[in-house]
């Protein structure tokens, strides 16, 4: 009786990689977020006539916080989308960078 092998073929790991846990983009855009908010602020304060240096870092993370608070959907949809963008530009330089790959992998053999 033959037994069949139980390993995998090898592959260079440039070529498949092992797949990867999903990645978590929660507290990306939690922070995205909370940064969106803060230049909120900082644009209202002088809009206010007020100076930006009146006003202590905190003050302005705590106004940033009670506007993420009230308008929770203008701030995260922004977020949202500066993200979509990053990992759409993510994804093109990997596709370009596997072509480039397998174009120098065609040429060497």
């Amino acid at each position: 009786m033959v037994e069949a092998s139980t390993s995998l073929p090898r592959y260079p790991s440039t070529v498949i990689a092992p797949p990867k846990k999903p990645k978590d983009f929660r507290p990306a855009l939690v922070s995205l977020a909370r940064y969106y908010a803060r230049d909120a602020v900082k644009d209202q304060i002088p809009a206010r006539g007020h100076k930006l240096s009146q006003y202590a870092a905190k003050e302005i993370a705590q106004m940033a916080d009670a506007l993420l608070l009230s308008e929770p959907e203008r701030f995260v949809a922004k977020a949202r989308r500066t993200l979509a963008a990053e990992i759409e530009r993510q994804l093109l330089r990997t596709f370009e960078r596997y072509s480039e790959h397998m174009s120098k992998s065609e040429v060497h053999s």
